[in-house]
């Protein structure tokens, strides 16, 4: 997979943070999920709390779980995952 560059990878995290206005949860979480491995290094922190939110925002508590440990390995003090590292 070829590396998205900066502007590409802002563009699907901005797409996806519209679809999860949306309450297209899940298909900003496809997006997302879809692209992650090609996004900008420097940018797929954003990527995976944009994930967060829209399976916390959906209802989908274990995904968001699975992905706060994620963020967790960047940035453990993130406040919006702290209690779903909590257990």
């Amino acid at each position: 997979m070829n590396q998205l560059t900066t502007e590409e990878t802002r563009r699907i995290v901005l797409d996806a943070s519209v679809l999860r206005a949306r309450y297209q949860y899940e298909d900003a979480i496809r997006l997302i999920q879809k692209n992650i491995e090609s996004f900008d290094p420097n940018l797929k922190l954003k990527g995976y709390l944009e994930m967060f939110y829209s399976s916390r925002d959906g209802g989908d508590h274990e995904f968001a779980k699975k992905v706060a440990k994620l963020i967790a390995k960047d940035d453990p003090k993130l406040p919006p995952i702290q209690d779903y590292l909590k257990e």
